[in-house]
């Protein structure tokens, strides 16, 4: 390690990048200013884009997290006398823990199985299995593969027992290396069904391990795992004891879904007892915390659901079960975790087997939005005569894929929609997570809407354009995943389209055919757009620029729209910055 590393590697360590958005974008400012003579050679500036990622993903910016790994990349790449594989891995890694965090599993499995490679071609990279196992037996179990899984987690075990062995058992990172393997070994096996009472031997090991090295972070994890065994095998007393001993240190170290986790243990154990009100009391605080931490879809949150919804099943609560059995099963599909959504129509059906056939719906994500209270209120019937309408102001965005006709001309057409397939999964779920949701499909592309209400704000536009650079970004990706996977030489490219304004919510067409849909001279404007904006680029009117002028830089054009005549639009260029535009956005879209 250069002397200029380890003078960045202090500085970064300087910083504690945790807490609200506020904070860590200060810890950043003051990080940029301290490093600023340091970045003049290749590894120190992959080295600086790696730390800055890190309080990107604080922030949970993840696209601009993202963006700052892709350009290390590219500097690596660019210096291929220089040796950065270690830097290559964890970038690798890092790149796999933001898409595993936002539960794109496939492209975490991806970025991964990269680092595994890398790992196990360099001797001196071995340190790294342990981890990177780790990693793709998480990613395994939520794509339900549970033999790959066991499979991983096994190896994990192995390869960090063969560092700990190693190295002296004082030294700090191989034994927590291996402590946490164990833990992991257990959590999986668990999860898989393959419980026993030797599980808690391998709890006792790596207990001891942390205890050792005074780790106060190991030994909560550790006894929260081994709370979730006895729990399992019947041991509710001690389960409970030791649960109660932890919870309240979860929560003053802001480990919040360690504390929902630990919560939701003394709930099911109350649970065990038949006190059904102390139960619903613990799981109903439970879901205050999530709401308050940003947490609501964060995946425990779906056994947190599923256990409110078996208590008000059990006490003659029928209905509000079954919505309780469709909020977990609505976090299963956001992440694509089969076995929640199982799980829920399972339950769902002891309440009405015909009503737990809309769990099975992807519609149910979308059950609360807008646009479904619109579609409700605006249904009309043979006994009313014209179209109900509703007007309201809504940001508008098109996306299409440029040159789709001729990629499906030089493609396997079976392989071409697969890959297209799996990119609008991914993309639904950028949509949702911006507060917007899909209107329609339009074959090579589709029409989103974010809906403002009764007049514009600001917030929503940014939502909408934050949705752009993140799709983009997902395709970035899943190019340089469908390149490896399916040899696919073109690249899928997007062009994008946002305008802002007064729209119709209605339906059209008569009784035989019928679609609720969206008409205005903003989603006319937003389709244009589109059709007009550069490869990989995002084009808004005038009316989202100005809204947004204060967090959003864009450069200025003169367009001539048939029917519309001359018109002025904006091209994104980047996400506003204390210091100008955030240089992580400058080459998002180009």
């Amino acid at each position: 390690m250069s002397d200029k590393i380890r003078e960045l590697k202090a500085i970064f360590n300087s910083f504690d990048p945790k807490g609200q958005k506020e904070k860590i974008e200060d810890c950043l400012q003051r990080f940029e200013s301290g490093i600023s003579t340091l970045n003049d050679a290749t590894d120190c500036k992959v080295a600086v884009l790696w730390m800055k990622n890190i309080f990107f993903q604080d922030m949970g910016d993840f696209a601009g997290a993202e963006a700052l790994l892709e350009e290390a990349l590219e500097a690596i790449e660019a210096s291929p006398a220089v040796e950065l594989t270690k830097w290559k891995l964890k970038i690798y890694l890092s790149l796999g823990y933001i898409h595993l965090e936002q539960y794109n599993f496939i492209d975490a499995e991806f970025f991964f199985s990269k680092a595994l490679d890398l790992a196990v071609a360099h001797t001196g990279l071995k340190n790294f299995l342990g981890e990177i196992y780790a990693r793709l037996a998480e990613v395994s179990i939520h794509l339900n593969r549970y033999a790959q899984a066991k499979k991983y987690v096994t190896r994990e075990k192995k390869a960090a027992y063969a560092v700990y062995k190693a190295k002296s058992p004082a030294e700090k990172g191989a034994a927590l290396g291996y402590a946490y393997s164990l833990i992991d070994f257990c959590r999986i096996k668990r999860i898989i069904g393959l419980v026993d009472h030797t599980l808690s031997d391998s709890i006792e090991d790596a207990l001891s391990i942390f205890v050792t090295q005074n780790f106060t972070k190991g030994i909560l994890r550790a006894k929260l795992e081994s709370a979730q065994l006895l729990l399992e095998l019947n041991f509710t007393d001690r389960a409970l004891f030791m649960i109660q001993g932890i919870e309240p240190t979860f929560q003053e170290r802001q480990m919040y879904k360690e504390c929902i986790t630990a919560g939701l243990l003394i709930a099911k154990f109350h649970k065990k007892m038949l006190d059904y009100s102390l139960a619903e009391s613990k799981l109903s605080e439970l879901v205050d915390l999530s709401r308050k931490q940003n947490l609501s879809n964060a995946l425990i949150m779906a056994d947190v659901y599923y256990e409110m919804g078996l208590i008000c099943y059990e006490t003659d609560r029928e209905e509000k079960a079954m919505g309780l059995f469709k909020s977990s099963a609505k976090i299963g599909m956001l992440a694509g975790v089969k076995r929640y959504i199982f799980r829920a129509f399972d339950a769902a059906r002891l309440v009405d087997k015909k009503e737990a056939k809309v769990i099975l719906s992807s519609d149910l994500v979308y059950q609360d939005a807008a646009f479904i209270r619109n579609r409700m209120a605006g249904q009309t019937s043979p006994f009313h005569s014209g179209n109900q309408k509703r007007k309201l102001f809504a940001s508008t965005l098109f996306v299409d894929i440029a040159g789709f006709s001729a990629l499906m001309k030089d493609s396997d057409e079976t392989t071409t929609v697969q890959m297209i397939d799996e990119l609008m999964d991914r993309i639904c779920v950028i949509i949702f997570r911006n507060r917007g949701y899909i209107d329609k499909f339009l074959g090579d592309g589709f029409m989103a809407i974010f809906e403002h209400g009764d007049q514009a704000e600001a917030d929503i536009a940014v939502n909408a354009i934050r949705a752009g650079i993140e799709i983009n970004r997902a395709i970035h990706t899943k190019n340089m995943r469908f390149k490896e996977a399916y040899g696919m030489d073109r690249e899928i490219i997007f062009r994008m389209g946002i305008s802002t304004g007064e729209i119709y919510a209605l339906f059209l067409g008569n009784f035989i055919k019928r679609e609720f849909t969206f008409l205005g001279n903003a989603v006319n404007l937003a389709s244009k757009l589109e059709a007009r904006a550069d490869q990989k680029g995002l084009l808004m009117d005038e009316t989202t620029h100005t809204l947004v002028s204060d967090r959003v830089a864009g450069d200025p054009r003169e367009l001539d729209i048939p029917g519309l005549g001359r018109t002025k639009a904006y091209s994104f260029r980047g996400f506003a910055h204390k210091e100008g535009v955030d240089p992580a956005f400058q080459n998002l879209i180009s």
